[in-house]
């Protein structure tokens, strides 16, 4: 089956305490054209991240991990992504996305050419199950128009924990922006996209206290808490205890 692929573009922040995550959502809506949101859900999934030890696909900018199925939302699949940008204005990346019949890794299903020779750094090894994040969200979707154009933004407010095995390596409530091109205008430009990111990252931080722009995708932040944290220790923020 042929992959699903999209052009990602995104900025991510943190926020301290689980209210803020409620603010950001009702902010995004009052901003939005209609109030309302075009599309809102709510799940609970798992995405379990894969590198070698040295961090061969890490090094390449190449993202390896897996996505538990979130019923009736979406099925279990396997997702590579691959890093084209990432600086003040957001991280852009291409992603691939190869459905499985159930949860977990499954690397044959890896068959577009342009995917396999993205996990070239492996060269042939099998990768690590490294760690994962388990997390809550709320996804909501509300049209802007900025530019006189039409853009659909992506919210995603998360409540999520960084694990290894049982162990918690860090909570953290996650706010992330998303323009989707593909139920935009299709004349939108790049500036447009930034406009709008912008708009709505000025109106957030404003608003709410200790909000932090976060430069990092998750695995970076994942492999970095790997690195950083001695296994026999856990570290959980918010004074919250790790899942059970």
């Amino acid at each position: 089956m042929p992959p699903e692929i999209e052009l990602e573009i995104e900025k991510k922040f943190t926020v301290p305490q689980p209210q803020n995550l409620t603010t950001a959502r009702d902010l995004f809506l009052s901003m939005s054209d209609s109030g309302t949101p075009e599309r809102a859900r709510q799940y609970h999934s798992v995405l379990r991240y894969f590198d070698t030890h040295d961090g061969a696909l890490q090094a390449a900018g190449v993202t390896l991990r897996t996505v538990d199925a979130a019923p009736p939302h979406f099925g279990a699949y396997v997702e590579i992504k691959k890093t084209l940008k990432s600086d003040k204005d957001g991280m852009t990346r291409m992603e691939y996305n190869f459905p499985v019949e159930k949860n977990g890794p499954d690397l044959s299903v890896i068959t577009d050419p342009v995917a396999q020779n993205l996990l070239a750094p492996l060269q042939g090894r099998m990768p690590d199950d490294s760690f994962q994040t388990d997390y809550d969200r709320e996804e909501i979707r509300a049209a802007f128009t900025v530019n006189d154009k039409r853009i659909v933004v992506e919210l995603s407010l998360d409540d999520v924990y960084y694990k290894k095995g049982e162990k918690t390596l860090r909570h953290d409530y996650e706010v992330e922006i998303e323009p989707k091109t593909k139920y935009s205008d299709p004349t939108i430009t790049a500036k447009d996209i930034r406009d709008v990111m912008q708009h709505i990252e000025a109106v957030l931080m404003s608003n709410i206290k200790g909000m932090a722009v976060n430069p990092h995708d998750r695995a970076q932040t994942g492999f970095a808490l790997l690195r950083a944290t001695p296994a026999h220790h856990t570290h959980t923020p918010h004074n919250k205890k790790p899942n059970p």
